[in-house]
């Protein structure tokens, strides 16, 4: 697998200009939660990431090129989803195994 860094989107289907900025907004914003998350010792299981994509994505096909959801463009649901999809390729994410070996 090619090395991604965390923060850089994934380049295969990125919004043009002021969606691209919502993109970035939504990519970075799971990065710095999942990264806050982790230093205060909460490691999501890879189903927790998997639902939250889940939904990003449900919302997103719901909302896409039309309104905005609770403020955010739906460009940033995309963002999000992306970067879900990116902790999930790199294997971050815990099983319940994983937290009762930390134990």
């Amino acid at each position: 697998m090619a090395a991604n860094d965390e923060r850089e989107p994934d380049r295969q289907a990125l919004p043009v200009n002021n969606d691209l900025l919502a993109y970035r907004e939504g990519y970075t914003r799971v990065m710095r939660e999942f990264a806050w998350a982790r230093e205060h010792g909460f490691v999501p299981s890879e189903r927790q990431i998997v639902l939250a994509l889940t939904q990003a994505m449900k919302v997103y096909d719901a909302v896409r090129g039309g309104k905005s959801i609770a403020g955010r463009q739906p460009e940033w649901l995309h963002g999000r989803a992306d970067a879900l999809r990116t902790l999930l390729r790199n294997g971050i994410g815990g099983t319940p195994a994983d937290r009762e070996f930390r134990s």
